[in-house]
């Protein structure tokens, strides 16, 4: 519980960080990514996709879609996780939803729910 604490303060410090120049069309560098993910019997990541972007400070919906790049990150970071196993076999078919953060300026440094 604590962990998850300090990961959400050392996240909203970094939203604090945001850039203010406005030279540029977009100045938002920090983005919170919500992922869809089902999940299969072992508790394993079957299945991501991209849903949707979200401005954290603004707490709305934003136009972006982060680079494939980030995606398979994000892919690769999650498969490694054990998950709850679902319950049911409906329950295979269900998504879950994950938030990830993809900060502009450090788009290798990955940090999603549960980190």
């Amino acid at each position: 519980m604590l962990k998850k604490i300090l990961m959400l303060s050392a996240l909203l410090s970094l939203a604090g960080c945001q850039s203010t120049n406005n030279t540029t069309k977009n100045t938002q560098n920090i983005y919170g990514v919500i992922f869809a993910i089902k999940i299969d019997k072992s508790g394993k990541l079957s299945n991501l996709r991209f849903s949707k972007a979200t401005d954290p400070i603004k707490n709305t919906d934003v136009d972006f879609q982060p680079p494939s790049s980030y995606i398979k990150n994000v892919e690769t970071k999650l498969a490694k996780r054990q998950f709850e196993i679902p319950k049911t076999d409906a329950d295979l078919q269900k998504e879950s939803y994950i938030p990830c953060f993809y900060v502009k300026s450090n788009p290798s440094d990955i940090r999603c729910y549960g980190d």
